[in-house]
């Protein structure tokens, strides 16, 4: 359980300014209107507040109260703040493995572990394996022959790390993360398909996140790199041979074929698909692809596309907008087209005279 914060702590906790201090001692976090005086509150964006029952509201910088009994902080970043205190009062895990070895972890003799690691039970880890300072490795991880992993690296239950692969430190990777696995190469041949062997290694940079059941396919040669700061959601597919750049984020159920580069701080939508012409395509830095679109070919530094064949995001949505009025056009085309009839019907009649 964190200690308590007084209002100064707190304040310096957020890198906050107190506006309206109280005498208050701070234990938890809740929302304005049904926490406790010993609760601190989040406003992460202005609305109208009918009570507010917590010790301790922050916000941003333009908000003013009218509660005589709250404290005030204000902030540069709310959700910043938010992220902030809630890690101080919520520190995760709430139940790591024990210190050491557990006893019914394998450890295999070549390994070099360090003192501060924590290893639980069930969990394999292969031969000439490195395992950094404070890196903690949950029941039934399998770490493959000379993986190495930095300081500070989670790795959740369940989740396998293949021969080769090295991780920076504070690297995470959750639950059913498969990282190594070999790339999809194939040679098709009358016989049947013939694999091509996968012969390099993934990297992971410092401070890369991997979400739940994930993938990450180890090279053909050389390396499948994920660029420092980099945070990958659930049910992602990053095939072998893909470099990924610095900070960028990466949401649920995107597949990105092979041989595939990404460049800083790009943002890919949920169920977006990446995969040109033998895979080869580049995605500028700063890039945003939003959710669903199919990326078939290279983008500049910069671009927002989405759809299929993805395209420029505002000529898309001009797009979708045009087929909403499609059914009215064709009435009015089909109305048109009766009308040429007509004439066209009443010009060839003969005309008769008196």
């Amino acid at each position: 359980m964190p200690n308590a914060l007084n209002l100064t702590e707190l304040a310096e906790l957020v890198k906050g300014t107190i506006v309206k201090p109280a005498e208050v001692l701070i234990r938890g976090i809740d929302e304005p209107e049904t926490g406790s005086r010993e609760d601190c509150a989040f406003l992460l964006t202005p609305r109208p507040l009918a009570e507010l029952e917590v010790g301790v509201l922050i916000t941003g910088p333009k908000v003013t109260l009218d509660f005589p009994q709250t404290a005030h902080i204000t902030v540069a970043n709310p959700r910043l703040a938010f992220a902030q205190a809630l890690g101080y009062f919520h520190p995760q895990p709430v139940l790591p493995p024990a210190s050491g070895v557990h006893p019914q972890a394998f450890v295999d003799p070549t390994a070099t572990v360090h003192p501060t690691a924590r290893i639980g039970w069930g969990t394999y880890v292969g031969p000439r394996v490195v395992v950094g300072a404070g890196t903690i490795l949950f029941p039934g991880v399998y770490i493959g022959a000379e993986v190495t992993l930095g300081a500070g690296c989670m790795v959740y239950p369940n989740a396998v790390i293949l021969d080769r692969s090295v991780l920076g430190d504070r690297v995470m990777v959750f639950a059913g993360v498969v990282i190594g696995s070999d790339g999809f190469g194939y040679v098709s041949t009358a016989a049947g398909h013939f694999k091509v062997p996968q012969t390099g290694r993934v990297v992971l940079e410092d401070d890369v996140e991997v979400g739940a059941n994930s993938t990450i396919d180890r090279a053909t040669l050389k390396e499948t790199r994920i660029g420092r700061g980099s945070k990958i959601d659930n049910l992602v597919m990053v095939a072998h041979n893909c470099q990924i750049g610095e900070h960028c984020m990466i949401i649920s159920q995107v597949g990105i074929a092979g041989s595939v580069k990404i460049g800083d701080r790009t943002i890919i939508a949920a169920q977006a698909g990446l995969a040109g012409r033998h895979s080869h395509l580049e995605v500028g830095s700063d890039s945003v692809i939003f959710a669903r679109s199919g990326v078939t070919r290279s983008l500049p530094k910069g671009a927002q596309v989405s759809g299929f064949p993805a395209q420029d995001h505002r000529t898309e949505l001009k797009e979708k907008a045009a087929l909403t009025r499609l059914p009215a056009l064709l009435q009015q085309v089909r109305k048109l087209q009766q009308r040429v009839q007509d004439l066209e019907r009443d010009r060839d009649q003969p005309q008769t005279g008196s």
